[in-house]
């Protein structure tokens, strides 16, 4: 079919057919050029850089996670010593109390044995000393006036004695100054030896026994210048008795202190 001019129009089919033919007579040009490698060294560039990202990025991982392992492992090391000194400082202490809680406990103890063996054994020592001493204090006052009251008697009968001249009188009085002789010996005899009862009793260390040595004293002077006053002079010197029951307020006075003070000691268990 042939193209019969404008204003006919072409066919759908003529145009394609055409253009066709148009495109199949243009030549086809070849330019020759060189091999480009920029792109394949860019590739291997990339490739590379690529590649070592993720491997830098792996190693600065695997360092970082290292170093804060190590960091953690020293903290954690650091942790346990700390602690382990902790529980040792801890432990100590802990020993130290129980044992300062042991020595107190045994101190104690031992406090509440002597305490109890004070109370036991002490106390009822101590109630039997004072109740000897307070017989032997007693038995001492009693003894003291019986002596002066014999040495008395036997001193008149000696004067009586001197001025008989009949014989037999005289045997007779002889006989009763005897028997006089021996009660007023018997009763001096037992004011020293209460005295001394007494003495034994008393720390010599303490002023109590330098105050009742010294009543003994008087006493045994008293009893030895009413006997040479009555011989002398066939009279009892004025002062004698009271004197003599002076000397022995004075002894029973510091007795009953010795015993207040023991008796205090007993109720308190030392």
């Amino acid at each position: 079919m042939y193209w019969k001019g404008i204003p006919f129009e072409l066919s759908s089919n003529q145009i394609a057919e055409r253009v066709s033919l148009a495109l199949e007579s243009i030549p086809k040009i070849v330019i020759d050029s060189p091999p480009d490698y920029t792109s394949t060294i860019s590739t291997v560039i990339v490739s590379i850089i690529a590649g070592l990202i993720p491997a830098a990025i792996a190693i600065w991982t695997f360092k970082r996670n290292a170093d804060n392992t190590r960091k953690e492992r020293a903290s954690q090391e650091d942790f346990l010593v700390k602690e382990r000194a902790a529980q040792h400082d801890f432990l100590q202490t802990e020993r130290l109390a129980q044992q300062e809680s042991l020595a107190q406990d045994r101190e104690i103890q031992l406090l509440i044995s002597k305490q109890s063996f004070n109370m036991q054994v002490l106390s009822a020592n101590r109630q039997a000393w004072i109740n000897s001493l307070r017989d032997y204090s007693a038995e001492f006052v009693a003894a003291a006036h019986q002596a002066i009251s014999d040495t008395v008697d036997y001193a008149f009968n000696v004067n009586f004695g001197n001025k008989i001249n009949d014989t037999g009188a005289r045997e007779s009085n002889f006989i009763a100054r005897e028997a006089i002789r021996i009660r007023m010996n018997n009763s001096l005899g037992m004011v020293r030896l209460l005295s001394t009862k007494i003495n034994m009793m008393l720390n010599p260390l303490e002023d109590d026994f330098e105050n009742v040595s010294g009543v003994f004293g008087r006493i045994l002077n008293l009893n030895s210048n009413a006997l040479k006053k009555v011989i002398d002079d066939g009279v009892v010197y004025e002062g004698l008795f009271p004197e003599l029951n002076l000397a022995t307020n004075d002894f029973t006075r510091i007795i009953q202190c010795i015993l207040k003070k023991e008796w205090e000691r007993v109720k308190l268990g030392v």
